[in-house]
């Protein structure tokens, strides 16, 4: 199957959709190869996240994968304001597979397995949340992880307009890794909340 999980205008007459996708075909486009450059044309894992970038009348302009060689999900999409479009979500790729690029936040996976190596079936939940900015051709410029040793997920992405920061929101397993500041900062939750019932997720929200 294919799932769109967002979908954002840009302001300058561009739509931009994200999602995850099992399929090895149908979904890596480019209208004007000499103008627009592809990130990825193949479906590298199990499922890859994909980004597509239409006109306001529908017409396909580019669309790439984005994924490493395990289950990768794209579930959230921000443009900045240059109209550079910006998706997170959830992988199981491993370090060096693709996901995280040179001199990023976090280079390494984080998590404590990856889902082909261990089957995909009773593994321990150990995913990381990733970051990725593209350009408007349908390149990359930059790309993270966001994680710790236990489950992350990245479910929702704002851009500040007239600064460019980029605001992120999800979920986490981690009793680690995921508050940071500055010194001097005075942080909401600086650590996981352990109280939660075991009847219920215990899970935080980041």
């Amino acid at each position: 199957p294919d799932i769109i999980n967002g979908i954002v205008y840009d302001g300058y007459g561009y739509i931009y959709a994200v999602g995850t996708t099992f399929s090895s075909g149908g979904i890596e486009y480019n209208s004007a190869p000499g103008t627009y450059t592809v990130h990825q044309t193949t479906l590298k894992g199990t499922a890859d996240a994909f980004l597509a970038r239409f006109d306001l009348t529908g017409v396909l302009i580019w669309a790439t994968y984005y994924g490493g060689t395990d289950y990768d999900e794209g579930s959230a999409v921000a443009v900045d304001p240059s109209g550079n479009p910006i998706i997170g979500g959830q992988t199981y790729s491993g370090t060096g597979t693709g996901i995280a690029t040179t001199g990023a936040y976090q280079t390494s996976f984080g998590g404590s397995h990856n889902l082909d190596a261990c089957g995909g079936s009773g593994c321990p939940v150990g995913g990381d949340a990733y970051l990725a900015k593209f350009n408007t051709d349908g390149s990359i410029n930059w790309a993270t992880y966001y994680g710790g040793h236990d489950y992350e997920e990245l479910n929702a992405i704002y851009v500040n307009k007239n600064t460019s920061d980029i605001y992120v929101a999800g979920e986490t397993d981690d009793d680690a890794g995921i508050a940071y500041g500055p010194a001097g900062t005075s942080i909401y939750m600086p650590t996981k909340n352990t109280t939660n019932s075991p009847s219920v997720s215990d899970r935080d929200a980041w």
